[in-house]
This record gives C-alpha cells, structure tokens and sequence, in this order.
C-alpha cells in the first residue's frame, strides 16, 4: 500500500480525545483520554476522579488487581452509552498533575 491509499482506508480508528470527566459528551465521544486518582476498586470496574467529577471505568478483573487505589493513571477509553470500557491504561504517578491540568485545560 501507498501512503495515500493507507490515508484513505475507509475504516480509520477514531482518536482518543482528552477529556476532562464531566466534558464526555456520549452523543459526540468515541474514544476519550482520562487523567485522574482512582478512588475506589471492584471486581470488573474502578472509580476515577479528576477535579471536574468522578467515573466509573469497567475493565477486566486482572487489570484492576495490578491498580492500588490513590494511584494516579491515564485511560484510554471506548464510550459506550452510559459506560466507559478502558482499551489502555497507563501508570501516571510520576506526573505533575497541576502542570498537566494548566497545559491542557485552563
């Protein structure tokens, strides 16, 4: 395939936009980006909260067991209805969450 062809192959994988929790618009998401502090664990879920609300997240149980609560991570996220269902989730315990949120959402 050719650069161009690969341009226009007609099933592109929509991007994930960063999100703050209370902006996800379910009518116009398909895939968010979240940054946030995760609050609470259950069995095939966990609770994320940035400075805007919290979320619940479902993902499978063997992910959650390798999450320990207060940790600070990045989804990448389907949006599905009313659910959230995690594709990638990446450890962001070493951000600076004040610096993060200046650069992105003030």
């Amino acid at each position: 395939m050719t650069p161009s062809q690969i341009m226009d192959f007609k099933y592109k994988r929509a991007g994930a936009v960063r999100r703050q929790i209370s902006k996800i618009d379910k009518a116009k998401d398909i895939r968010v980006r979240l940054v946030g502090k995760v609050v609470e664990k259950y069995n095939e879920s966990l609770l994320l909260e940035d400075e805007s609300g919290k979320r619940e997240i479902k993902m499978d149980s063997s992910t959650i067991q390798s999450i320990n609560i207060g940790e600070n991570i990045r989804v990448f996220c389907r949006v599905l209805e009313d659910e959230l269902i995690v594709e990638l989730l990446q450890d962001m315990n070493n951000l600076d969450l004040d610096l993060y949120k200046k650069a992105f959402f003030s």
